[in-house]
């Protein structure tokens, strides 16, 4: 069984959906009692840009901190009407 964990929310069926703007936010995972591991979305595009054998997928991982740091702009911004 997989169990994902993030904050004080666990999924046992699937992956919990990620909001652009949440990618940095990291969440556990555990299958079948094992070890957990906990990461984010962009540990997972830190660690491809520190080891660049993939260069379609070096692109594809700047691209997504992209879309995220322009997201995480746009919402913080327009948090409570400012």
């Amino acid at each position: 069984m997989i169990e994902i964990v993030r904050g004080d929310v666990a999924d046992t069926d699937d992956v919990l959906p990620t909001a652009v703007n949440d990618l940095n936010q990291s969440f556990t995972v555990q299958v079948d009692g094992a070890d957990a591991v906990t990461y984010s979305p962009l540990t997972y595009c830190s660690k491809v840009q520190q080891s660049p054998d993939d260069a379609e997928l070096v692109n594809t991982t700047n691209a997504l901190y992209l879309y995220w740091v322009e997201a995480y702009e746009y919402f913080n911004r327009n948090q409570g009407g400012n």
